[in-house]
């Protein structure tokens, strides 16, 4: 057997060895935005019970995040708490049959993401079931159980555009060359009167 096909079914064993559950996190989608915009991010629970169903997702939210909005999510109630000036987290709690096995569920929210170029922000997460169990994800990127994250992109903010004053200023630079104009050709009405004169 060649080294090219060993390794290829190296690779594919590799694949199906690795449980089908393990990619199953709670995470933030999109995973990433840029420091400063104004953006909906949806918190993606999948139920990795096989038999429990998901009543209660509480998200803790790190510093950094003055305010936060919902979107009204069918058979869920949510609850924003805050801390002083800043949000402390959000918590849904099923009113509805919950996520049940083999199901995912989106949260989104609003927020305006902070301006830490090039952090890494934790949104730690509890996940609890009608059977009693808790599944905390708080972890780092590689623990078991990772918090869901987001990366606040390393540049600036994009600014938006502007066209009023694009278009401000290519009216003053009209007005200049009219201006120019209009001088050059008072300049040469002056000289071909001088020529005349002296003629």
């Amino acid at each position: 057997m060649n080294r090219k096909l060993t390794l290829a079914l190296v690779a594919l064993l590799a694949l199906v060895a690795v449980p089908a559950g393990a990619s199953a996190h709670v995470t933030l989608q999109p995973e990433d935005g840029a420091p400063g915009e104004y953006a909906v991010f949806a918190v993606r629970v999948p139920n990795e019970s096989e038999n429990a169903t998901t009543t209660r997702v509480a998200v803790s939210f790190p510093p950094g995040f003055e305010w936060a909005s919902y979107e009204p999510v069918a058979g869920w109630r949510a609850e924003v708490s805050t801390s002083g000036e800043e949000v402390d987290g959000i918590v849904w709690t099923a009113t509805g049959p919950g996520v049940g096995p083999g199901e995912f569920v989106d949260f989104p929210i609003e927020i305006q993401v902070p301006e830490k170029p090039g952090a890494a922000l934790a949104f730690r997460t509890v996940q609890t079931y009608d059977d009693g169990e808790v599944a905390r994800w708080a972890g780092g990127p590689e623990a078991e159980m990772p918090a869901p994250q987001l990366t606040v992109s390393a540049g600036e903010a994009a600014q938006p555009d502007r066209p009023d004053d694009s278009d401000d200023s290519g009216d003053t630079l009209a007005i200049v060359a009219l201006v120019v104009g209009a001088l050059g050709l008072l300049a040469g009405a002056a000289a071909l009167l001088r020529s005349r004169r002296s003629g």
